[in-house]
């Protein structure tokens, strides 16, 4: 059985021929996005150590890679499609939306699934240094977990990938216990990172997530260095108005305050547990800072899990200062569910 180490070249690890046709759901997209480019290609011939150049968790990747590896061996892992055929008319991109599915040992129905959405700019999902890393941690502590690859690169993606998580959330219920679960009783939590976190935090606001899909309100949500303040980005990120148009639309001013979280967080809003870095400096920490004020200020059970020195993209936590962040996020769950 392969096994992945720190001196592993990291462009070999998406030719493992163990992973097969899941390569392409290590670091989903549909073209090479500038940052792929200049960033990821950069270090394909480089050890896996390389990673810590673009941010990443060398030991975070090592970990969820191999983790992903065991999981196929055991032939535990599986891929679900979300979309039939007849749903997917409309856009091709939604036949390869899927959940992959990481169980413990034993599933335990009363337990509630953890739904995750790594990040990548609404370009990429970055599976392999944030959501495969972080289920090893919960699949550990007995719970099951589901990773979420959105569309990407399309037009109003940030809306795309919202319907994207209300659809995922919409077939677990459907597909429960079939799967051997009971979502109705146990619950679930939905967890994400960058881009990711900016589409948990608006899964959770009951004006355009979840109760607008008529679905039953997360357990507790994860936002990890998320984005959830979009007119504050506005007024601080260069590039803002063109990530807006691409992840809303031309119209994007005609809507922003809609899908401007920071505006609707009151106490129907999912309890949350928020890791970021201070020096954060791609989001950075003022949405964390803002998410966490706005939840005490609504009287919703929040923790802000926050170090000095963190960088954007630390996924799991490995090497960082906030490692054992999903330790601790699993206690802040127990507490609610």
């Amino acid at each position: 059985m392969t096994h992945i180490t720190l001196t592993t070249k990291f462009g070999d690890i998406f030719q493992l021929p163990e992973i097969g046709e899941l390569s392409s759901y290590l670091i989903y997209c549909l073209k090479k996005d500038i940052w792929l480019d200049e960033h990821v290609n950069a270090i394909r011939e480089k050890p896996l150590t390389a990673a810590k150049e673009i941010n990443w968790s060398p030991g975070g990747i090592q970990r969820g890679m191999n983790f992903l590896l065991d999981e196929l061996e055991k032939k535990r892992l599986k891929q679900h499609f979300i979309y039939t055929k007849e749903e997917a008319a409309d856009d091709p991109q939604k036949k390869e939306v899927c959940l992959l599915e990481f169980q413990p040992e034993k599933i335990d129905p009363d337990r509630p699934v953890i739904l995750l959405a790594s990040g990548g700019g609404y370009s990429s999902v970055c599976n392999l240094a944030e959501s495969f890393p972080t289920a090893d941690h919960f699949v550990a502590k007995g719970y099951s977990v589901f990773a979420l690859t959105y569309r990407v690169s399309c037009p109003k993606t940030m809306i795309a990938a919202l319907e994207d998580m209300k659809k995922a959330v919409t077939w677990l219920f459907g597909h429960d216990t079939q799967l051997g679960y009971n979502l109705k009783k146990s619950g679930y939590a939905v967890g994400g990172y960058s881009a990711g976190g900016n589409l948990v935090c608006n899964y959770g606001d009951p004006n355009i997530g979840w109760k607008a899909a008529g679905l039953l309100k997360p357990v507790c949500l994860f936002p990890v260095y998320p984005a959830m303040d979009l007119i504050g980005m506005e007024q601080r990120k260069e590039d803002a108005a063109e990530l807006l148009v691409r992840w809303i639309g031309e119209n994007y001013r005609e809507v922003l305050h809609e899908y401007n979280v920071a505006e609707h967080v009151d106490r129907e809003y999912p309890p949350c547990y928020i890791v970021c870095g201070k020096d954060d400096q791609v989001v950075g920490f003022h949405d964390s800072e803002l998410l966490k004020k706005l939840l005490d200020q609504s009287g919703v059970p929040v923790v802000l899990d926050a170090a000095d020195h963190a960088p954007h993209g630390f996924g799991d936590g490995t090497g960082t200062a906030l490692e054992g962040w999903p330790e601790r996020a699993i206690a802040f769950l127990q507490k609610l569910s």
